[in-house]
């Protein structure tokens, strides 16, 4: 990409920004009919992007495609050999993106694996090899062989050797992986005769031996509740028989040590539908870029030091996969504010866990008396290298070493928009102020508000008989609720991830 950019004759230094703005004008032509690129300029700054209108493709199902399964071979898990499967993932697609930091470090949301790309096989497969998450394999193909480390994944099939694509690129080479052993390599390179495409499963691989181990940058320490209640699900007819009155207010302690805040003016709060998260990991990136969240890299991660202030968790719950986006809770009664000997971290009065920067001291006491383990620590002090710096956001304090760190539901952006409407002489419209993670969200599973809004959108979903707090035993009192995902009442039951 740097090649690319523009050479300033006077200083010979790259111009980035004229380089950007070339990039922007190629879009301008190629998908708006706005005529000045000044106007069209303004228009990207302003909106934060350009989103051109869909193309609709007219499309349907062959009458025959039934019988095309019919004539597929497909193998059995008694015999030594595998099909490799190039997959591609979320993070990722189909191996283009591998040069994006921020990809690179958000989890795989079905392994929650960072940075790494293992090949996933059954829980049959690695008791027939005789290895486990983390060992490094040696695979023979018809080509040579594959060699890299693997990944014990419930509900992979037992004939299939899974292996997400993507191959190091010249972006952000300092940030890419080793090309050796990428699966494309070891593909057999036949033509499927039905489609014409290129044949993705016709490789077969075999187990050749267990030539080490490494440790992967696996992101969630466990997936197991323990009966606590993280991420809930409930059926249908279930539903229909609980109570009124929703799960935060039921489990809620009647008497408590804390005195009460007050919120005379705003009470932000958010809810997070289960029901509509998909996994995909918007949020997490959106907050990364938003708040100046700095990249880690594989080895701070595999130490369990990263930054991400929000993350995508997966678990189990009545026997199908819940995913739950766990951020600062923003408690009423924050565990992490009695602990702090310097103020650092402290209650709003707009209902916020504020964070002072200026005042943290780097004790991690709030850390260790979070029980969400949702706070971070500076282990270093992160710098993009130029011209990454250049996305910062102008609107956030860049953190140094030895500071502590969380989410703060873009109060940025809350400030921005209480003196837009300062200045326009009214009152805050629900809905004006979006958090980063709500304005990517794909699904619309976040819902911000203020709860002092009785029409507001989330006091609505508060009320929501779905809605729990995670740990209300606890009595921490938390501002995000979240709404159990709803199963069918004959939805397939799985017994572990």
């Amino acid at each position: 990409m740097l090649a690319a950019l523009s050479d300033d004759s006077e200083s010979g230094e790259l111009d980035y920004e004229q380089f950007l703005r070339e990039q922007w004008d190629q879009i301008r032509l190629k998908t708006s009919d706005v005529g000045s690129f000044d106007a069209f300029w303004e228009q990207v700054l302003v909106e934060g992007g350009h989103w051109a209108e869909p193309k609709v493709r007219e499309i349907a199902l062959s009458e025959t495609a039934d019988l095309v399964m019919k004539e597929v071979d497909i193998p059995t898990a008694e015999s030594e050999q595998r099909v490799m499967l190039p997959i591609t993932t979320v993070r990722h697609g189909d191996g283009r993106h591998t040069g994006r930091s921020w990809l690179n470090e958000l989890p795989d949301p079905i392994t929650t694996v960072a940075w790494d790309r293992p090949m996933l096989i059954s829980p049959n497969t690695a008791k027939q090899w005789k290895c486990r998450s983390g060992d490094v394999l040696l695979l023979e193909t018809h080509k040579g062989t594959l060699k890299a480390p693997v990944y014990v994944q419930a509900g992979t099939h037992d004939t299939v050797v899974a292996i997400p694509v993507g191959a190091a690129s010249e972006e952000c080479i300092a940030y890419n992986f080793s090309s050796e052993g990428h699966p494309l390599h070891g593909l057999a390179g036949g033509i499927d005769d039905r489609t014409g495409a290129r044949s993705w499963t016709s490789a077969a691989v075999t187990f050749k031996a267990n030539v080490g181990r490494v440790k992967l940058a696996r992101i969630q320490g466990g997936d197991r509740q323990e009966k606590r209640g993280i991420a809930r699900a409930v059926t249908l007819k279930d539903l229909q028989k609980e109570q009124e009155q929703p799960y935060w207010r039921q489990e809620a302690h009647a008497h408590d040590l804390y005195p009460t805040h007050e919120h005379p003016v705003h009470d932000w709060a958010m809810v997070i539908d289960l029901s509509a998260c998909i996994g995909c990991g918007a949020c997490a990136v959106a907050c990364q870029a938003e708040n100046n969240v700095a990249v880690v890299g594989r080895d701070q991660c595999t130490l369990g030091r990263e930054l991400s202030w929000l993350r995508i968790e997966r678990f189990l719950d009545k026997g199908t996969l819940v995913f739950l986006p766990m951020l600062c809770q923003h408690c009423e009664h924050a565990p992490c504010e009695t602990v702090c000997p310097v103020y650092a971290s402290l209650h709003s009065s707009e209902g916020l866990n504020q964070q002072v920067y200026n005042r943290c001291v780097g004790t991690r006491y709030c850390a260790n008396n979070c029980p969400y383990k949702v706070r971070r620590f500076n282990w270093y002090t992160y710098k993009a290298k130029p011209p990454l710096e250049k996305q910062y956001n102008p609107d956030v304090y860049v953190r140094s070493r030895g500071i502590m760190e969380k989410c703060t539901f873009c109060v940025q952006r809350i400030r921005e928009y209480a003196h837009i409407a300062k200045d326009e002489g009214r009152k805050l419209r629900d809905g004006e102020i979006r958090p980063a993670c709500e304005q990517s969200c794909p699904t619309r599973a976040f819902a911000f508000g203020d709860l002092n809004d009785p029409d507001s959108r989330v006091s609505a979903l508060m009320n929501d008989r779905r809605a729990y707090a995670i740990f209300a035993e606890l009595n921490t009192q938390p501002s995000v609720v979240y709404l159990k995902r709803v199963m069918h009442d004959d939805a397939t039951k799985i017994d572990r991830l």
